[in-house]
């Protein structure tokens, strides 16, 4: 009877694996893939996925990105309102957000801007998807993570239940495409290529500003040859963007650079104000919220003022950027941090950290890290801190609506920054699986 019962769970056992895979795969393409082509099919066009605000694709993001692009290539300043709203009006039939990245990005995303603006869309759309698959094979690669039933369902199950994902396929975000950035960053690093890992560093940087970490992660592990070539291809890049657009574009890009700092905003001068919007996810939100009148919340906890709220935010991105630069500072427990993905992955959260803006869709570029801690996790089977991993995933990944007038005012502030507590989880995750790893080391010498 015992064994005829430990057989059943063996084969229970066996079979999850491969039942957890194949409902992953049913709910990527059920909620990720297949509404949105069906509209388009639908509509005979790509640009009726685009007709509904709120439908299966919003484009809201995209729009601005596709608007700042065409007027780059044809010679205008995406920086300025008179340059960009028209634009916007013109090409995709409505309002846009500010244009808030280098002229470079503008450049990469060229071949987009020569298309009608649905079509733009559609292409970018199906794109993230290939790109996303090819950061989750290029995260197994450069973890040598194997595959097996329970890493392939693993990977698979956390991407088709991410609502971040979601909301960046809808947005036309450029998440995936950092994901897939930093997945190949860490594996060019491993297999030794120090040239493809500086244009990495690079190329992402130049793209999206907050990878700008990766070069501080290249010198403070040390990695001169890398560092060397990615301060090597970001001048090359940087004058390639230069002659194509002109210095002066480039310097339109500085005063929008300055109001992405703490406490202000793009557009205020519309009506905008993004860094205490409800969705954005930051720390420097969650102390707008608690601690200065702003335009969200109901009233603050505590109204100490916005110069309170900012100071506090120095003084969390600080102590955030000594701790991690304190946990993987070169020889610590007679290791090489810059040879473990989990040193590498909280500089990754750094990114995240210490901006001003980082929209729950943000945490999409968490995907190397939550696989780095999948791989360490398989490894040591530590009950309590899989828990913890497994509950600040489901708090990242899981919809919440953070417009909810219950969460404007009182104890409710706090909640509204739900997904940076998940985020905050899965750091302090991340961080303990790395000091274990070193301790254990430390131990065995």
């Amino acid at each position: 009877m015992a064994a005829s019962r430990d057989r059943i769970g063996i084969v229970c056992r066996s079979a999850l694996g491969p039942a957890v895979l194949a409902f992953g795969l049913w709910r990527y393409g059920d909620v990720m893939l297949v509404p949105p082509l069906r509209a388009a099919i639908a509509g005979g066009h790509s640009a009726s996925m685009l007709r509904d605000f709120g439908g299966p694709l919003t484009g809201n993001d995209f729009a601005h990105i596709y608007a700042g692009s065409w007027a780059l290539w044809r010679g205008l300043d995406p920086y300025d309102p008179a340059v960009l709203l028209p634009a916007g009006q013109a090409i995709a039939g409505r309002g846009v957000l500010p244009y808030v990245y280098l002229p470079f990005t503008g450049l990469v995303l060229g071949p987009l801007a020569a298309l009608p603006y649905g079509d733009a869309f559609l292409a970018w759309f199906l794109a993230n998807h290939l790109m996303l698959w090819l950061a989750v094979l290029a995260s197994f690669a450069a973890l040598g993570l194997r595959w097996t039933w329970r890493s392939a369902a693993f990977a698979v199950l956390s991407v088709s239940i991410s609502y971040p994902l979601f909301r960046t396929l809808s947005a036309g975000q450029l998440n995936v495409a950092l994901a897939l950035g930093y997945a190949l960053f860490w594996l060019a690093l491993a297999r030794r290529a120090e040239w493809l890992a500086g244009f990495m560093a690079a190329f992402l940087t130049l793209f999206k500003l907050s990878p700008g970490v990766l070069g501080l992660y290249l010198l403070w592990t040390r990695r001169w040859r890398a560092a060397g070539w990615a301060a090597i291809w970001a001048s090359l890049l940087l004058l390639v963007s230069i002659a194509w657009t002109g210095p002066g574009v480039h310097l339109a890009f500085l005063p929008v650079l300055r109001d992405m700092g703490y406490g202000r905003s793009t557009w205020a001068q519309f009506g905008q104000h993004f860094y205490c919007d409800e969705a954005n996810q930051s720390f420097n939100a969650l102390f707008h919220h608690l601690f200065a009148a702003n335009p969200v919340a109901g009233s603050p906890l505590l109204n100490l003022g916005a110069g309170f709220a900012n100071g506090l935010t120095w003084a969390v991105s600080l102590g955030l950027l000594a701790l991690v630069l304190l946990l993987t500072r070169p020889g610590r427990a007679g290791r090489d941090p810059g040879a473990d993905p989990l040193g590498y992955s909280l500089f990754i959260f750094l990114s995240l950290f210490l901006p001003s803006l980082c929209w729950d869709h943000c945490l999409v570029q968490l995907l190397f890290p939550t696989l780095a801690m999948f791989q360490r996790l398989e490894q040591r089977r530590a009950l309590p801190t899989a828990v913890l991993f497994i509950l600040s995933l489901l708090v990242v990944s899981f919809p919440f609506n953070f417009w909810d007038e219950r969460w404007k005012s009182g104890a409710g502030l706090f909640i509204m920054s739900w997904k940076l507590w998940g985020a905050a989880g899965l750091f302090a995750v991340n961080a303990l699986l790395f000091v274990r790893q070193g301790s254990e080391s430390e131990a065995k010498a």
